[in-house]
């Protein structure tokens, strides 16, 4: 017969050992929830925004949206639109400088891009023009010409040979955007891209570029020109309107201005300010004018920025080192140091096989002999 204490069962509470055991896993089950609500509370501080490395990545970065658009081989197409609203970004993505997330981008020719900023080298003016392509003399003269360089060429040191200093410091920013239009230009492209490049230049420079360059070299190509400038849009085939990163319009001149009323009234605002913008510089204009003549005719032919450093070959004569020998107070001291020095060097070169022979015990000396030897050679 089995005793009731055999065969009662025990409870969690009753039982030590199994006690001892849930009080354990309890610990260990209670050690892991506070890590998890650690956790938890650690992802609502970082979303809430407390985490200050969080905010690297909310803002959005600045995109294209919205571009489908055909050009033609042979048209002149002007992209214009307020401070932001996405020209330069535009040109860049036509140029392969801006990175495409979706879509498709096909140019059916070569394309060449004229930025917003110059980028100069440190050489002549020429090189800075051709920029690697071939010399064509007849080509380059009327680049030079079409854009505006000749007077400044004639006025420089060595003409089209004058070397231009570093980030080109030696010339003015209207000279920088004239040879980054005209290496632009000389490339012979069949597509041009051009970043606003009459900002840079006076009024009556940037109609001449306009009307020799743009409109006259690239008259049978296809031109893209971002532009500020908005009394040459009439002068456009079709003219591309940005706000905000898409497109609001596209269409000719007059169809905008007959249809269209933010287009009317942007005109109207942009033709009284440049009216004002002209009156105030047409006496700096003449000032600029005079101040070129006058440089003209004082500009001497200076030297290169970069030249090769002039330097004397076989020019030192025995009589001088003799001279100098005599000098030290006797002719002896010559072949006397010359003597030191033969004995100088060949106590290096024993040293060194010295040490050799002390490694291998060549000559079965004793240490001290060795380390003599050695000392009296170093």
């Amino acid at each position: 017969m089995l005793t009731p204490k055999s065969t009662q069962e025990r409870t969690v509470s009753q039982d030590p050992n199994k006690t001892k055991f849930q009080t354990k896993y309890q610990i260990k089950e209670a050690k892991k929830a506070e890590k998890v609500a650690a956790k938890a509370r650690k992802s609502i501080d970082f979303k809430e925004g407390t985490d200050s490395a969080s905010t690297l990545t909310s803002e959005e970065p600045f995109r294209l949206r919205n571009m489908n658009f055909s050009i033609g081989r042979n048209e002149l197409i002007a992209v214009i639109g307020g401070v932001g609203s996405g020209k330069s970004s535009l040109l860049a993505a036509l140029a392969g400088d801006m990175r495409r997330t979706n879509g498709g981008v096909a140019m059916g020719a070569t394309r060449a891009f004229c930025p917003q900023y110059a980028w100069i080298q440190n050489t002549t003016v020429r090189e800075n023009i051709l920029f690697g392509k071939e010399y064509n003399r007849k080509w380059y003269d009327e680049v030079v010409d079409a854009c505006a360089l000749r007077a400044d060429l004639d006025m420089l040191p060595h003409n089209d040979q004058t070397e231009i200093g570093e980030r080109g410091i030696t010339v003015s920013g209207g000279q920088k955007a004239r040879l980054n239009i005209a290496r632009a230009i000389y490339f012979n492209s069949d597509i041009m891209i051009m970043d606003d490049p009459l900002s840079a230049v006076d009024a009556h420079v940037g109609r001449h570029i306009f009307d020799n360059a743009i409109c006259g070299l690239l008259k049978n190509k296809c031109r893209i020109l971002a532009t500020h400038q908005l009394h040459v849009l009439h002068r456009c085939d079709r003219i591309i309107w940005l706000q905000d990163g898409q497109i609001e319009t596209i269409d000719t001149f007059d169809n905008l201005m007959r249809d269209n009323e933010g287009f009317q009234k942007m005109m109207a605002s942009t033709a009284q300010e440049e009216k004002i913008e002209e009156e105030d510089k047409g006496n700096e204009d003449e000032v600029e004018d005079e101040k070129k003549d006058a440089k003209k005719r004082k500009v001497a032919k200076r030297a290169a920025l970069m030249q090769r450093e002039e330097r004397a070959v076989n020019s030192v004569s025995w009589s001088v080192y003799g001279a100098y020998i005599r000098a030290s107070g006797t002719i002896l001291n010559g072949p006397m140091i010359v003597f030191l020095l033969i004995l100088s060097q060949g106590a290096n070169i024993t040293t060194s096989l010295w040490l050799s022979w002390w490694t291998s015990d060549k000559f079965r000396y004793a240490q001290g002999t060795y380390i003599g030897v050695y000392a009296a050679l170093g």
